[in-house]
């Protein structure tokens, strides 16, 4: 049995349940071999969405967007009202958070 937390913590795969497409995996390779960075590192910029070549990853770099910390993730979480625990994992969590609103605050 596949222990897909492993795989995505790894960078080997998209998400839980969900491998890298065709696609996806020939371009994670690719920026992990021209720009020299970690594949956990280069796996969590695609997952982010959005980046489909080399240029655009080279875009977002140079715009200074980085992917959030679990840390980051679990504050905006609380803010939003979001349950989770520990072992959520971090890509089940940022989808959680992403489609949260913000809480209002008591008047």
């Amino acid at each position: 049995m596949l222990n897909y937390a492993n795989l995505v913590g790894q960078g080997r795969a998209k998400d839980i349940g969900i491998p890298w497409t065709p696609e996806e995996n020939e371009l994670l390779h690719l920026i992990v071999q021209e720009r020299g960075m970690a594949r956990v590192t280069v796996a969590d910029y695609l997952r982010m969405g959005g980046i489909e070549s080399l240029e655009d990853f080279d875009a977002v770099i140079k715009k200074g967007i980085v992917p959030q910390t679990r840390e980051e993730l679990e504050k905006e979480a609380k803010a939003k009202g979001v349950n989770f625990d520990e072992g959520t994992p971090d890509t089940v969590l940022a989808k959680h958070v992403g489609k949260a609103k913000e809480k209002k605050k008591p008047k």
